[in-house]
C-alpha cells in the first residue's frame, strides 16, 4: 500500500483564508504603495489560495516578513497562531513557508524584548527544526550557517549589494529591484541562522547586527523608508 496524503478540502482552506486576512488586517497598517504589489492586496481581498501549488502561503510568508521589517511583527503573531494547526500529515502545503511565519514574528519579537510574544511563539519554533514532508528530525546545514547562502556575505548594508551590479547594464530602477530582492533573500536566510543557533563564523550577535544593517539599506531605497499615515498608498 503507498503512502496517501491528505488533501485539505477547498473548504478548510478557505476559512483559514479568512481567518489569516482578519488577523492581518492589512488595511489597519499605512503600508506604501510601492509594497502593496508583495502580496498586500491579495491579502486584503483574501485572494490567495493555501495548496501546494497556488503559491498562497509564499504570499502571506512574504506578507509576515514585510510587516516585520517596518515594526508591525506584533499584527503577525495570530496568524503564526493561526497556522499552528496546519499538520504536516494533513495538509498538502509547502510547510517551509509556514515555519517561517513561525520564526519571523519570533525574531523580532525577541529582539524588542516583547515576552508575552516570545511566550506565544517559542513553543511553535520546533516544527521548523523537523523536515516538511516526512516529519523527521532536520540536520543543520552547515553551508548555510557559515553564510554561503548569502547573496553578499560581507558584513555590510547596501554597498555591499551595490558592487555586485556596478558594471552591468541596467537601468537604475532594475538594479533597484535586483538589490531589494538580494537584501530580502539575505535577510531570510540570516533569520534561518540565527533560528539555528549561529555558528563560529556567524555568531548571533553578528546576524543581528547584520539584519539590522540590511533592514537600514532596506528603508533607504525610495518609497520604502518607515511607514507613516501621509505615506499610505491604501
Amino acid at each position: 500500500m503507498g503512502f496517501v496524503r491528505y488533501r485539505q478540502s477547498r473548504g478548510e482552506a478557505e476559512v483559514l483564508v479568512g481567518r489569516i486576512r482578519e488577523s492581518l488586517d492589512v488595511r489597519g497598517v499605512p503600508v506604501p504603495r510601492v509594497w502593496l504589489s508583495n502580496g498586500f492586496r491579495d491579502v486584503d481581498r483574501g485572494k490567495f489560495k493555501l495548496s501546494v501549488n497556488s503559491g498562497g502561503i509564499r504570499t502571506v510568508r512574504a506578507v509576515v516578513l514585510t510587516l516585520c521589517l517596518y515594526g508591525y511583527y506584533r499584527r503577525t503573531v495570530g496568524t503564526a497562531v493561526l497556522l499552528e494547526p496546519v499538520d504536516r500529515d494533513l495538509w498538502e502545503i509547502d510547510l517551509s513557508y509556514v515555519e517561517r511565519c513561525f520564526l519571523y514574528p519570533y525574531y523580532f519579537a525577541v529582539q524588542a524584548g516583547d515576552e508575552e510574544s516570545v511566550g506565544v511563539l517559542e513553543p511553535l519554533q520546533g516544527y521548523r527544526r523537523r523536515d516538511w514532508f516526512t516529519g523527521e528530525p532536520r540536520p543543520l546545514r552547515e553551508d548555510k550557517l557559515r553564510g554561503e547562502w548569502l547573496r553578499n556575505p560581507l558584513e555590510l548594508g547596501l554597498e555591499g549589494y551595490e558592487k555586485k551590479y556596478w558594471q552591468d547594464y541596467y537601468s537604475e530602477k532594475v538594479i533597484d529591484s535586483l538589490m531589494i530582492d538580494d537584501i530580502g533573500h539575505d535577510i531570510g536566510v540570516l533569520l534561518s541562522m540565527w533560528a539555528d543557533g549561529g555558528s563560529d563564523v556567524w555568531p548571533r550577535e553578528r546576524i543581528v547586527g547584520q539584519v539590522d544593517r540590511l533592514i537600514e539599506a532596506l528603508q533607504s531605497f525610495p518609497g520604502r523608508g518607515p511607514w507613516s499615515e501621509e505615506k499610505s498608498g491604501w
